[in-house]
């Protein structure tokens, strides 16, 4: 019965392995979301790549080709927000974002003697609103020298500008002190130049402001002298020469409407012209990183592909976890001259938040399918362990400790293994009680139909008897008569626990007292066993029992003829009554000790050991049997060991006072 016990555990412990296979679940869902991402952000990039060509037809269609001077101006300064306030601090352009762009030796132009960074630096923004251009300088410089007289003997910047249909003029712009700047030119119609000069740690900061009409060429160049009334030491100039051939388009205001219409889904459009300075702007990006929110001129790999005339796109694969600015550009072309770029910007948000959605429900729907696959495994394990158990239990009060059938197991019902299972298991019981019935009748049987023919073999013998007979003729009808009492001994044996259990079925119980039981059938043994040695040691005080006198006299003549059976010749046979919470029966002898592995079945039906003396009486195994039966009956147990001192064997028998 151990195996089955642990059973059901095991089919439970394999239905929750099998289970473990739902873990597949949330990783197939995962991957179905990543590739639903993946397909959601080449979507978006197609819905890009398409609303960057619409934009450029729309602008091809409508747009005028002109290099304007505004497009020029573009190209030169950056748009600003607002005008810049000229005290020398850089808040401003701070707070309006402007690019600065740092030159040093890249631009180094004139050097008369050693330079380095800390001698002669700066970083530079320039930018444009209304009819200005405005620019700063903060320059880092060792020492600062001060103009006096000569503008060429102290730290000065110089100027240079073109407008259309002139030459380039050129300006000087020095100090003689931190505050408003003074301008030096030759030309009698001089530029009307603002500026205010600001001393600052290891250095100093310039603010100018210039007109911007006709503007066409602007360079600058900072010139650094280390003593007073001293030469130039370096000259470091940020003039480059701009692309003459530019081509840039104006938009009138029914194309500006339109490509704001496309914007409010949730879209950024910018045009470009050929050099990718901004011609138009429309609709806003939120809730991302955004250096270019204010840019005037973009320059990104998208942006450089579509001037050169070929559509691309800036898309990011982890756009998802964190959003970003994908982007599609397409070139705007008149002619077949590539005029500019139409740029088209959104942000992986939406994506990120269906992204989010999905493993939000996929993380639910994991977990119900979870919590409804466990609790289904849970209430059907249980069930079957349920079944398994009761399975176990009827067949565990089915069958007795002596073997018998006891209780018929009831088939179930059920169409599935387990149920065919209990109906074999049920079927089988059935067949084995019949059988155990045929055994436990065929005694009763056996002793019924075999007395008649040993009473007429008796008789036969009685009357050969009478009868003059050979001389030698007397040995074998001995042998006979003692044949017919041995077979009628075996007889008697094997029914004799058959009758015994239908007595105690239908014995009613008596108090009696069990030390007079035993004092009396111990006198008996002594004349029964003569000259064996019975002795008796008794509590000398009633020990009060509730049970049946005939039963314990029945269960020592079975302990008392074992023990004389094995007892050495000469030694005595001992009986102990003990009175304690339990009424404890000994019975000692002094012979051969018990072998090992007897000691458990010794009180087994049909189990006995050889070595005792030769009585003639067969040894069938029943006698320590009947001993286990009685003691059940009175609710003890029965026991026997190998005396401590291997002497002999001990038989004990516990008998319950309740």
């Amino acid at each position: 019965m151990t195996a089955s016990r642990r059973f059901a555990p095991g089919i439970r412990a394999k239905v929750l392995l099998a289970s473990s296979a739902l873990l597949l679940i949330p990783w197939i869902g995962y991957a179905f979301v990543a590739e639903m991402e993946r397909f959601l952000g080449e979507t978006q990039a197609r819905m890009l790549a398409e609303n960057a060509r619409a934009v450029a037809t729309v602008v091809q269609e409508r747009a005028t080709v002109t290099p304007s001077d505004a497009q020029v101006l573009r190209a030169i300064a950056p748009a600003l927000a607002q005008p810049i306030a000229l005290d020398g601090a850089l808040d401003d352009w701070r707070a309006q974002q402007a690019e600065s762009r740092p030159y040093a030796s890249e631009r180094l132009v004139e050097l008369h003697g050693s330079w380095t960074p800390a001698s002669l630096s700066f970083a530079h923004a320039i930018g444009v609103h209304g009819g200005s251009v405005f620019a700063f300088f903060d320059v880092t410089d060792d020492r600062v020298v001060y103009c006096t007289t000569d503008a060429a003997s102290c730290d000065h910047l110089r100027v240079s500008i073109q407008r259309s249909g002139q030459a380039f003029q050129r300006y000087t712009v020095d100090a003689p002190a931190p505050g408003p700047v003074r301008v030096l030119s030759t030309y009698a119609d001089a530029e009307p130049i603002e500026g205010v000069w600001r001393e600052r740690e290891r250095g100093y900061t310039l603010e100018l402001k210039l007109p911007a009409s006709g503007l066409q060429q602007l360079g600058f160049a900072v010139a650094d002298v280390d003593e007073v009334a001293g030469r130039v030491s370096a000259v470091i100039a940020t003039e480059e020469r701009l692309s003459q051939d530019r081509t840039g388009f104006e938009i009138t205001a029914d194309v500006a409407a339109v490509l704001e219409g496309i914007a409010r889904a949730k879209l950024r459009i910018w045009l470009l012209d050929s050099v990718g300075s901004v011609v138009l702007r429309t609709g806003d990006i939120e809730g991302v990183p955004d250096p270019l929110a204010r840019a005037s001129r973009v320059d990104t790999p998208e942006v450089q592909s579509a001037l050169s005339g070929q559509p691309a796109l800036r898309t990011h694969e982890d756009a998802a976890a964190e959003p970003r600015i994908n982007a599609a550009a397409h070139p705007v072309q008149v002619g077949g001259e590539t005029i500019g770029a139409a740029l088209v910007e959104q942000t992986s948000e939406s994506i990120a938040t269906i992204r989010s959605l999905a493993l939000e429900r996929l993380l639910l729907a994991t977990l119900a399918a979870f919590v409804g696959g466990a609790l289904i495994l849970v209430i059907y394990v249980t069930r079957v362990s349920h079944r398994l158990r009761r399975l176990r239990d009827e067949a565990d009060r089915a069958i007795d400790s002596a073997g018998r059938v006891r209780e018929l197991a009831a088939g179930s019902t059920a169409r599935d293994e387990i149920g065919d299972l209990s109906r074999s298991y049920s079927a089988v019981l059935k067949r084995l009680a019949q059988y155990t019935d045929y055994l436990e009748n065929l005694a009763r049987r056996l002793n019924h139909e075999l007395r008649t023919p040993i009473a007429i073999v008796r008789s036969s013998l009685d009357n050969l008897r009478s009868e003059t007979l050979p001389s030698g003729a007397g040995v074998y009808i001995e042998r006979a008569e003692a044949g017919l009492d041995r077979l009628a001994a075996i007889l008697s044996r094997m029914s004799e626990a058959t009758r015994l259990e239908e007595i105690m079925g239908r014995t009613e119980r008596e108090t009696f007292d069990l030390d007079q039981v035993v004092r009396g059938c111990a006198e008996g043994y002594r004349l029964a066993y003569a000259p064996l040695e019975i002795r008796y040691d008794g509590p000398g005080r009633p020990v009060t029992l509730d049970g049946v006198p005939d039963l314990i006299a029945q269960m020592l003549d079975k302990l008392v003829e074992n023990a004389a059976e094995y007892a050495e010749p000469g030694t005595p046979v001992e009986i102990a009554l003990e009175d304690a919470a339990e009424a404890v029966i000994r019975v000692r002898n002094q012979g051969p000790p018990l072998p090992a592995a007897m000691e458990g079945r010794l009180f087994e039906s049909m189990v006995s050991v050889e070595g005792g003396k030769s009585s003639g009486i067969p040894h069938l195994g029943l006698g320590l049997y009947i001993v286990k039966l009685i003691a059940q009956f009175h609710g003890g147990t029965a026991s026997a060991k190998t005396r401590s001192d291997t002497s002999g064997v001990e038989v004990t028998v516990t008998l319950s006072r309740t």
